[in-house]
This record gives C-alpha cells, structure tokens and sequence, in this order.
C-alpha cells in the first residue's frame, strides 16, 4: 500500500495544476451552456420572426386582393359616371336649346325683330328666320 507520506507531498504539489485544470474544465462548461442557451434564444426568435413574416405575407396578399377588386369597382364606378353624365348633358343642352326656342317663338310673337331675337336667346340667324316663318305659318292657321 501506498503511505500516506508518499501521497500528500504529491497532492500538495499537482493541487494547484488540478485546481486549475478544475476551473478550465468549469469556465469551459459554463461556457458551453451560455452559449447553448443563446443557440436556443436565438433560434426562438427565428422561429417567432419566421411566423411573423408568414403571416404579413398572407396579410399583403389579402389587401393586394382587396385592392384589385376595389380597383375593378372604382373603375366601373368611374365608366357608369361618365355615361351618366354625357347623359346629363345631353339632356341639359337639349333643355336649353327648347328654352330658347321657345323664348324666342314667344318674342317673335310679340314683335321682337330678328336681330334682337338673335342676341337675347343665342340662336344663329338661320335658325330664328326659321322659328320666324313658323311663327307666321301658326298665325295663319
């Protein structure tokens, strides 16, 4: 057996390398499990980052459907609009040119002449001699 005197000067002696080599293999260790711990975190965040633009993806592709469709609505809107409106405006100038005639059909009546009647409703020549020789065929009916 090995004496007791032979083994505490060799303890005494290798006890500072062991401590050493104690504390590596612990800061070593530790190290190792920070490092592990921080490979987790990170691969968390990934995964959560990952979903979260997942789910922006299918978030734009809905609005980007959304906005088609209200593209396609705006523009049948802006179509029937227009239609309406060249409507509106035909029936505007029919009305002011029937305003007119019958403006000038009343002023001729009453003994307006030509020029005036001309110039207070707008019309051309042509067309108050016209309403002017209707206006006499009506008197001599």
């Amino acid at each position: 057996m090995i004496e007791a005197a032979v083994i505490v000067p060799a303890l005494t002696r290798y006890a500072p390398v062991a401590a050493l080599v104690l504390v590596t293999l612990l800061v070593a260790g530790l190290g190792q499990w920070r490092q592990r711990r921080a490979r987790r975190a990170m691969q968390f965040a990934l995964t959560t980052q990952s979903e979260r633009v997942a789910t922006l993806e299918r978030d734009l592709a809905a609005l980007l459907t959304c906005s088609r469709g209200m593209a396609e609505r705006l523009t049948q809107a802006e179509t029937q609009q227009r239609r309406l409106q060249t409507q509106l405006d035909k029936l505007t100038s029919n009305d002011d040119n029937q305003l007119a005639v019958q403006h000038a059909m009343k002023l001729l009546n009453s003994g307006v002449d030509l020029k005036n009647v001309t110039s207070l409703c707008e019309l051309s020549e042509g067309e108050v001699e016209i309403l002017q020789n209707l206006a006499r065929h009506q008197r001599a009916a």
